[in-house]
């Protein structure tokens, strides 16, 4: 039986953003989980971008590097392995924290992603009513496009209402895989 991680979500706040994350160190990099390639971005207050990829592409890293114009940048490929080998493991209770930017309308949804149970499969309209928007299904399903940590906020668990898997950012397939090893866990 698989236990379940533990997922704080953390706000870029407005002064880290007006200071273009001044005093900020990012690592980043790449690393294979069982599903392929990753990329990775994490900072002291935690994970800010995770994300499969078919390519060793760094757009993602080139817009962070944009937006905090001031903070430190290294990559570590190594580091960032080492961190998706715990990420996909199967320990019980590992606890991530999570430093993302998002509208409070995101964030709100994000955080009712990391309450979908592991092997839980709900659908859009079930996650805006748990995030206390049932008429605003188009919008918790904008919201859930845009997570920028993959697996950790947990958009691969939500489906649509007639139970077809639906679009995934980083892929069908990866979404059917996830799914699947999931609910092999679980079983």
């Amino acid at each position: 039986m698989h236990n379940t991680a533990t997922t704080s979500i953390h706000v870029v706040s407005k002064d880290v953003l007006t200071g273009k994350g001044k005093g900020l160190v990012f690592y980043h990099g790449f690393g294979l989980t069982p599903w392929g390639l990753c990329f990775m971005v994490y900072c002291e207050h935690g994970i800010c971008h995770l994300q499969f990829t078919d390519i060793p592409d760094e757009t993602c890293l080139k817009a962070l590097q944009k937006q905090f114009s001031a903070a430190s940048f290294i990559s570590n490929n190594d580091h960032i392995q080492n961190q998706l080998n715990e990420i996909f493991s199967d320990r019980p209770n590992q606890t991530y924290s999570l430093y993302v930017q998002g509208t409070p309308f995101q964030v709100k949804v994000w955080q009712s992603l990391v309450e979908v149970a592991f092997g839980t499969l709900i659908s859009y309209e079930s996650l805006a009513k748990q995030t206390g928007f049932p008429q605003a299904v188009r919008a918790v399903a904008s919201a859930v496009a845009r997570n920028p940590v993959a697996y950790l906020i947990p958009c691969h668990r939500i489906i649509r209402k007639n139970g077809h898997i639906g679009q995934y950012r980083w892929g069908e397939d990866i979404k059917k895989a996830l799914i699947a090893w999931e609910a092999n866990k679980v079983s």
